[in-house]
């Protein structure tokens, strides 16, 4: 018959099972799982988990080597990858990769909801939208769920998780005259910077994008950006350089001669001092850090008293820009590298709706017939 007692290890609690001799192995194995704040939480987990094996489950047997989260994350997609969508998949994995820099050490049994929440938490800080952090909640909670109907973990922390706010907020966008002064003041006082708050501002690159940009990728003669991958980096971890947000992410986008020009008199600049692989560098050929990027801007939007905007909401001036131009939506969706045109449609409504309105009144005007 198995047995079980908690303790207090730390400032957490974890709970210990002996099961029954196992003559095959000449031992008396044990299950231990730990993590847990409270004590309740480790009897009411010590408890399901000796409910399970007086069933008779076999999801639960001897002690093996801690699962972590990154580990079990890319276990899981690799098993479900045949049963779900392509595209599916793709979100999942994207969402994974998110979460991996915060509780990817974690181990699977020993993740709490306060962890999660802080994570949503940084998550919003670093600038992801609120839908996408819901997202990612959505993605975990199915994960974890998967985990506890395998057996793999008795009881799933998302159940104490408090889910953040999913809703698609406006964003705070410049208008021109505010994009002219931000591009006139940073080009004296950051140069590299500069060239990173252009290229977001006229293609709608993200800033791990642009930070991917290598001079490779830049078609000088058909005027084209080849977006094939994002650079960002994490403390203790140095450079993490992937893949595209999703698949719609990989994509080319054609640029103008003006912005051709300050690209090549950056090169010129660069080859100076050394001949950097990467668009954004410094003079030694050292990639510059994201970050870099929005505190450079994040200094000249204070020092010009321009509207609160992240970096990232340069890319939303993009966008913005492009609607309020009466650029065709597919073609502003393809520039961002959306999964779909109802994403930017989503994201944008708030544009769209003031686009619908010009509508309505331009074809009034062309059908209006006076009936005096």
């Amino acid at each position: 018959m198995a047995t079980g007692t908690v303790r207090k290890r730390g400032d957490k609690w974890s709970y210990i099972i002996n099961l029954p001799y196992d003559p095959v192995k000449g031992n008396y194995p044990q299950i231990r799982r730990s993590g847990f704040a409270l004590k309740a939480d480790a009897q009411d987990a010590l408890m399901g988990a000796l409910a399970a094996i007086k069933e008779g489950s076999t999801a639960v047997q001897a002690v093996t080597p801690p699962l972590t989260i990154e580990a079990y994350l890319t276990e899981w997609l690799t098993a479900i990858e045949p049963t779900v969508a392509p595209r599916t998949h793709e979100t999942y994995k994207y969402s994974a990769d998110l979460m991996t820099p915060y509780i990817g050490a974690i181990n699977l049994d020993a993740l709490t909801h306060e962890q999660i929440e802080t994570m949503y938490h940084a998550l919003q800080d670093r600038g992801l939208a609120p839908s996408s952090v819901h997202r990612i909640h959505r993605v975990l909670r199915t994960a974890l769920n998967r985990a506890v109907k395998r057996g793999t973990i008795v009881t799933s922390p998302m159940v104490r998780v408090d889910p953040p706010n999913g809703r698609i907020e406006k964003r705070t966008v410049l208008d021109v005259a505010q994009a002219h002064a931000l591009l006139d003041y940073i080009k004296t006082k950051h140069p590299a910077s500069y060239i990173g708050v252009t290229l977001a501002l006229q293609t709608g690159l993200r800033r791990g994008e642009i930070c991917g940009l290598t001079w490779a990728d830049v078609d000088f003669e058909r005027g084209i950006l080849r977006v094939v991958r994002s650079r960002q980096r994490r403390a203790k971890i140095g450079d993490i350089v992937g893949d595209p947000k999703t698949a719609g992410s990989i994509r080319s986008i054609p640029v103008d001669t003006e912005l051709l020009t300050r690209l090549q008199d950056w090169r010129q600049r660069q080859l100076i001092t050394t001949d950097s692989t990467y668009v954004m560098s410094h003079k030694d050929g050292t990639p510059i850090d994201p970050m870099t990027l929005a505190r450079d801007m994040r200094l000249a939007i204070t020092k010009l008293k321009l509207p609160h905007v992240s970096f990232h909401d340069l890319r939303h001036t993009h966008a913005t820009l492009l609607l309020q131009a009466n650029v065709p939506l597919k073609i502003v969706s393809e520039r961002l590298g959306h999964a779909s045109i109802a994403m930017t449609a989503d994201t944008y409504s708030h544009v769209t709706e003031n686009m619908q309105q010009e509508a309505t009144e331009k074809i009034a005007a062309i059908l209006h017939r006076d009936n005096s």
